[in-house]
């Protein structure tokens, strides 16, 4: 065997060093969970806000679409992050909202009032948060939140 004839060797893969400043995991996911809880309070007050509008005199439509809307938002965040705690601090960010709106104030302005739409809203929304929660896929094996992770799934590490 001659000097130029070198056995093939493997050379081990080395991981690339990742680009732009490095966060630590327990600051990004105080991050995430601080904006799903801010994401929460502004579905909670758009809802709020938004669920008096009939179709005709007797369906409460904008109250409806407005609990699609919290399960799609509070079963997505869920999905998305890979955990049940980043849906419960969505849906937190709603019950926060909806009790604090809940209240008389001192002009009698309410924002809830007796009525079929208020109260479809207020029930089924507490419902819904229970039923995208419990939805969510419990996955033990997932190494975390995308949303966590330095790099994209299915791409070499």
């Amino acid at each position: 065997m001659s000097m130029s004839e070198t056995p093939l060797v493997p050379t081990p893969e080395v991981e690339p060093e990742p680009r732009g400043p490095r966060i630590p995991p327990p600051i990004l996911t105080g991050m995430l969970h601080g904006t799903l809880i801010v994401l929460g309070l502004v579905v909670g007050t758009i809802g709020a806000f938004g669920q008096h509008w009939y179709f005709g005199n007797d369906l409460p439509v904008a109250a409806v679409v407005c609990l699609i809307v919290l399960f799609a938002v509070v079963n997505g965040m869920g999905r998305l992050a890979q955990s049940r705690v980043a849906a419960i601090t969505t849906a937190l960010g709603w019950v926060v909202v909806t009790t604090v709106l809940l209240t008389e104030p001192p002009g009698r302005d309410l924002v809830f009032v007796d009525d079929l739409a208020g109260r479809v809203y207020l029930f089924g929304g507490f419902a819904v948060m229970v039923l995208a929660v419990l939805l969510v896929p419990s996955n033990a094996a997932a190494a975390g939140s995308w949303l966590l992770r330095s790099h994209l799934p299915g791409s070499p590490r």
